[in-house]
């Protein structure tokens, strides 16, 4: 009977030993999502950081129909493997309402509003503002509407799974 009691603690001390760090490890990484989170959402509040610019498109992804990627080499001379930006959300759909998949594709040449200046090295920046030929695909303001509702759900979702 002593026996089984010692094994169980040694049993429970052991796996104590091993989650209290994984569990702290999980908190912090949680921290650090918010804090890139917070940082993008300033970044990207901020009217004046975004700039305008016509490019050649070198090639669109898409992903499904809530999220379109670009490569636009041109707006990224100093570090051209991060010339990645993208369209998210319901601007997605305004631009495929727009008919952007009949308008846009490779060496298409496009008039963007984007941010260039996004956090850092790694990230895909985002496009709020799209025309084509002169017709307005997607407004600026409506892009930027959009992408701030983007990330209010995505502080929201974070604050629903911490209180769970």
């Amino acid at each position: 009977m002593k026996r089984r009691k010692k094994v169980k603690i040694i049993i429970f001390t052991v796996l104590g030993i091993l989650l209290c760090p994984l569990i702290i490890v999980l908190f912090l990484e949680w921290c650090f999502g918010q804090y890139f989170i917070i940082q993008e959402f300033i970044a990207c509040s901020n009217l004046n950081n975004y700039e305008t610019k016509e490019v050649v498109i070198e090639k669109v992804v898409y992903y499904g129909d809530s999220r379109i990627v670009f490569k636009l080499p041109e707006l990224d001379k100093v570090m051209p493997l991060e010339s990645y930006f993208e369209v998210t959300g319901e601007s997605v759909d305004v631009l495929i309402e727009n008919g952007f998949k009949e308008k846009v594709s490779k060496g298409t040449v496009i008039e963007c509003v984007y941010l260039p200046n996004y956090l850092g090295s790694g990230y895909v920046r985002p496009i709020i503002g799209l025309a084509v030929d002169g017709e307005e695909l997607l407004d600026f303001y409506q892009g930027y509407c959009y992408l701030m509702l983007d990330y209010g759900k995505q502080l929201m979702l974070s604050r629903f799974f911490i209180i769970i």
